[in-house]
């Protein structure tokens, strides 16, 4: 009933170029010529050095991705333009509107950001020949590529962010938000900044000293360890999406969080938290190809393959977070404010939306709760697969070795998936447990997992023994 009694823009008419007929079928014509230039011109370009082998260098490499970017930048506008000039009413719904916004930004930026790396290229080909193959190396094509595609998703993300922020203060509409937190007592108000604040000084100083552990030891410099690196830095972000607004909010008296710091904290808990549940999937791969197919470990699980994997999971947490967090700029929120939750997260917005809320209940669901269930279904046969491995090894060392640091493995999923389904995998209810569980995935286990990894890990805690005596000298040392 909200909806209905709203008067708000659902679709808009595209003017056009002209409004005389005769004239659109000339721009239809125009139009049609130089966008099928495009396709043609740009799918010859790729397929040409796709297909020679003289041509896989850096320079041709970048070319290529220009013309992938050429191609689907017309994409975005061509042809729906074409098909309004065909069109006596040339509308667009608010949807398909701010989706070509952002498609149109996020490849023209992309494009913008790879002209400067083709420019970087040619800077280094000509200026500094000799050391050209080793600067633009493969995986540095690589990853400066994707570079570009991060940097222009981020840059559309906060436009849009600030272009609904603008929308909300044309509106009369909520502006601000109230987090109700975990209780009104004020008494355990204290007692659970104590113990926030115990559980996130452990999550930071002991995920912190494991990323110095492993950057500092030689010797930890293989695959597992660095994704064990990646998932501590994961870890302390996550954390930080949430725990220090939440130790704010527990000392003052109004708890308040303004929409677009909402909308950002729901986008960077999604965003962050997809990633990690994607990397825990990298690091099942990495045990099952250890342990499955050893002989074939160090080609498999080569330097630039870490990379690339690592990076493939930052975009696809990246698109999950986006999928996730643009409908939520889409809803509509007139009243009241009152959250009832320590932090802005899908359900608890949805349940205050004036507005119809149907497509976003069907996203969270397929989106959030499908990924956490079918991420935990991949890990649980991966690492069955694991298991089936390990009990064929004879050797008792190497069988309870595998098997210790596999066991670490699975604890983290269950503690991080469990909740996750509990949570996304239904409805926009809200149950009196959910603040409990939210706590446990959101606080508890990212400053469990350094703890579970150390202690189930030797060489783990030798090299942390070696650094905090070298720090405990260095300290002595300067403090004489």
């Amino acid at each position: 009933m909200a909806v209905m009694n709203e008067t708000r823009v659902t679709e808009f008419i595209f003017l056009g170029l002209t409004s005389n007929r005769d004239l659109q079928i000339v721009f239809f014509v125009l139009f049609l010529v130089m966008y099928l230039l495009t396709v043609t011109g740009n799918l010859f370009i790729l397929i040409t050095i796709y297909v020679d082998s003289h041509l896989h260098s850096p320079m041709y490499f970048f070319l290529s991705h220009l013309s992938f970017l050429d191609l689907t930048f017309s994409t975005v506008t061509v042809p729906r333009a074409l098909v309004h000039f065909l069109l006596p009413r040339k509308t667009i719904s608010y949807s398909e509107c701010i989706t070509q916004l952002f498609f149109f930004h996020f490849i023209g930026g992309t494009e913008c950001f790879h002209l400067n790396l083709m420019a970087f290229d040619r800077y280094v080909a000509i200026c500094n020949p000799l050391r050209y193959t080793t600067v633009m190396s493969r995986h540095v094509c690589l990853l400066l590529v994707v570079s570009t595609w991060i940097i222009s998703c981020v840059s559309v993300s906060l436009q849009l962010i600030i272009w609904g922020e603008m929308a909300v203060m044309n509106e009369t509409r909520v502006t601000e938000f109230i987090l109700l937190g975990l209780t009104s007592n004020r008494d355990l108000q204290i007692i659970f900044f104590v113990l926030f604040l115990v559980m996130y000084l452990l999550t930071v100083t002991g995920n912190l000293f494991i990323l110095i552990t492993i950057y500092v030891d030689s010797h930890l410099h293989s695959p597992m360890y660095f994704f064990l690196s990646h998932l501590s830095f994961l870890d302390l972000t996550f954390s930080t999406v949430t725990v220090p607004r939440a130790l704010v909010h527990f000392l003052l008296l109004r708890k308040t969080i303004s929409y677009s710091e909402c909308i950002t904290q729901l986008f960077f808990f999604h965003f962050i938290g997809s990633t990690e549940s994607f990397h825990l999937i990298l690091m099942a791969y990495d045990r099952y190809v250890a342990i499955c197919n050893p002989l074939r470990y160090t080609i498999v699980m080569s330097r630039q393959v870490c990379l690339l994997l690592v990076v493939s999971t930052w975009l696809c947490g990246f698109f999950h977070a986006f999928v996730q967090t643009f409908p939520a700029i889409q809803l509509f929120f007139c009243g009241p404010n009152e959250i009832n939750y320590f932090f802005c997260d899908s359900h608890p917005l949805t349940v205050l939306a004036c507005s119809s809320t149907y497509i976003n209940e069907i996203i969270v669901m397929a989106n959030s709760g499908t990924l956490s269930v079918v991420c935990f279904l991949m890990l649980s046969i991966s690492y069955g697969y694991i298991i089936s491995t390990i009990l064929k090894i004879r050797s008792t060392e190497g069988r309870w070795k595998a098997f210790s640091t596999c066991a670490s493995h699975l604890m983290v999923v269950t503690l991080f998936f469990g909740p996750c389904v509990f949570i996304y995998m239904r409805p926009p209810m809200t149950f009196a447990a959910d603040k409990l569980v939210s706590i446990f995935y959101a606080i508890v286990t990212p400053s469990l997992n350094p703890f579970i990894y150390t202690l189930r890990n030797d060489e783990v805690k030798k090299s942390m023994k070696k650094l905090g005596g070298r720090i405990a000298s260095f300290l002595g040392t300067h403090g004489n």
